[in-house]
């Protein structure tokens, strides 16, 4: 091996991917809003984030934070479910009431889902954050 291909490989290893720990997508029909591209299948995410993004730049980071959309696996152990065990938001509740919301923070694209597929993707159901998320948007995301 020469030494020009051993740059390139490690070059190629500090590249982003959909799913944290390396692994291929499950789900290649998930859709993600990606920075500068709008809404894409997670099959087009995955072809293009790693010539995108390196893998310590923000917007990977934010990518593995809801890559189970893609069907990666939960960077948690014991994963949080937004509506309690086993119940996903109803297809009906995307979007957030504005009431919800904190008018300090852009929520600009951000809904049920998304919520509950962050969660799901990156945080522990004993985690303080997951408790509070449960109880503040039990109500308005999880009823039918």
């Amino acid at each position: 091996l020469s030494v020009a291909s051993i740059e390139a490989r490690q070059v190629q290893e500090a590249r982003c991917t959909v799913c944290p720990d390396g692994s291929p997508i499950t789900n290649p029909t998930g859709e993600l809003n990606v920075p500068g591209f709008g809404v894409q299948s997670c099959a087009v995410i995955s072809g293009l984030v790693g010539t995108l993004f390196p893998l310590e730049d923000p917007n990977c980071k934010l990518l593995h934070s809801v890559s189970t959309a893609c069907g990666c696996p939960s960077q948690a152990t014991n994963p949080c479910q937004l509506c309690g065990d086993g119940i996903q938001v109803p297809d009906s509740k995307q979007e957030l009431p504005l009431s919800y919301l904190d008018e300090s923070v852009n929520y600009d694209g951000v809904n049920c889902k998304l919520l509950e597929v962050y969660f799901n993707s990156s945080v522990e159901s004993d985690d303080l954050t997951c408790q509070l998320s449960q109880a503040w948007t039990k109500e308005y995301c999880c009823s039918a």
